[in-house]
């Protein structure tokens, strides 16, 4: 079974979340602050990771997964929408970049599905940015880079 680490201080996102990637059948560890998903990191297949967080940023807790080499897929799901942030966020580590308010159905078990089943790097682009061809030139060189 797959373990996703989902790292949410908001219950009315992280609790609706964990049931839904339940119900797709993911393993779910549930932690509010970054210092107990660090704590948590180990043996899990995908972090899903909100920057926002009451102990630390969500970009601390990514470049710490990575600085301990760990290649495990991390998605940020954030407010944080501004182009800049994305980049910081693609930048700090993670694989992929996911905007709130998000369609539940949507983005979390195919982006999910879609991170554990590709390799960490290169950068991924969010399932729900994949749709937006306006994006495109702003996020890799062609979509013909996107497999």
């Amino acid at each position: 079974m797959t373990t996703v680490l989902l790292v949410e201080d908001d219950p009315a996102i992280s609790e609706p979340l964990a049931r839904a990637l339940g119900r797709e059948g993911y393993d779910v560890r549930a932690h509010a602050t970054g210092a107990e998903a660090l704590a948590d990191v180990r043996g899990v297949d995908l972090v899903v990771l909100d920057l926002g967080l009451p102990d630390m940023d969500g970009l601390d807790v990514a470049r710490e997964i990575r600085s301990s080499g760990n290649r495990l897929p991390i998605l940020i799901l954030t407010a944080r929408t501004d182009e800049v942030d994305m980049v910081v966020g693609l930048d700090a580590g993670a694989d992929d970049y996911v905007t709130k308010p998000f369609r539940l159905a949507s983005s979390s078990p195919a982006c999910g599905r879609s991170c554990v089943a590709r390799p960490p790097s290169p950068p991924m682009v969010s399932c729900a940015l994949r749709t937006s061809a306006w994006m495109w030139p702003r996020i890799a060189p062609s979509p013909a880079t996107w497999s």
